[in-house]
């Protein structure tokens, strides 16, 4: 079994790249990506606000995913059965969006501005993988 979520159609002003990862970053001492050391943009640009960090976050997610198998015992088995499963969350991502997640929540208003459809060093969702065993005597 498993179950697909997504969503199209709308944008995320990526903060966290306008903050962090502009090439007057790399001039205050700070790290940045590859592809902004090497942009040709000038090293005293400030990280102004500008739609050049808003991005489709359309996506795709396999959020959850489950298999299980019954194992066939002999009749002179110690067990009367087994089961073997395997479930997973959050286990493939498609989407262009150049952040970690484009489903991002982050509860930050500032002045009673509320901060939906921001993305400033939001933590990821875990992908979490389980294996289990049930045997009955």
């Amino acid at each position: 079994m498993s179950f697909f979520t997504g969503q199209f159609g709308h944008y995320v002003y990526n903060n966290t790249a306008n903050g962090l990862f502009t090439a007057g970053s790399l001039k205050n001492g700070r790290n940045v990506t590859y592809a902004s050391a090497f942009s040709g943009e000038a090293g005293t640009n400030a990280p102004s606000v500008s739609t050049r960090f808003l991005e489709s976050a359309d996506f795709i997610r396999l959020q959850n995913a489950s298999i299980g198998y019954n194992v066939q015992l002999k009749a002179s088995s110690v067990f009367d059965s087994v089961r073997i499963s395997a479930s997973g969350q959050n286990l493939l991502l498609i989407s262009d969006y150049s952040g970690l997640d484009p489903e991002v929540d982050v509860q930050n208003s500032i002045n009673g501005v509320p901060s939906a459809g921001l993305d400033y060093s939001t933590y990821p969702r875990a992908r979490t993988i389980t294996f289990g065993v049930n045997a009955t005597f």
